[in-house]
């Protein structure tokens, strides 16, 4: 089993030197599983496993999945939030290879969307989903 989860190599590939420079100069190390504190500074970007539909075929297995993960730009600019995420999709899509100890077999994004947050001016987010395929040896 690897010291990493397939949270933590994707965290690791987002905020390591391979990482775009967009996707640096725009999040520097604003990228967070889960969830985000209410003060963080704008933009940054969360992201969380949203299902596994391999999981009831892994027979209990911990290390190894194909989960969907759904990452989310949250910027004051339309613009610069789409951007960011494009960024961020860009860095991921069709990556493959061992980061941080977990073997990235696959990992396939979508396309991004852009939608303004309903309870908060000058606010929007801009998502994508991701398929991971991975092992962890």
């Amino acid at each position: 089993m690897a010291s990493s989860t397939i949270e933590q190599a994707i965290q690791a590939r987002l905020l390591s030197t391979t990482a775009s420079t967009a996707v640096n100069d725009a999040l520097s190390n604003r990228i967070f599983w889960a969830t985000a504190d209410q003060d963080t500074t704008r933009p940054y970007c969360v992201y969380g496993v949203v299902d596994d539909g391999h999981a009831p075929f892994s027979f209990d297995k911990a290390d190894t999945g194909e989960p969907r993960v759904q990452f989310s730009v949250f910027d004051t600019d339309r613009y610069r939030a789409l951007e960011t995420a494009h960024a961020v999709r860009d860095n991921l899509d069709k990556f493959q290879g061992a980061f941080d100890g977990v073997t990235i077999i696959r990992l396939t994004c979508d396309g991004v969307v852009v939608r303004p947050m309903p309870d908060e001016a000058n606010s929007f987010m801009a998502r994508f989903d991701a398929i991971v395929r991975y092992v962890d040896p």
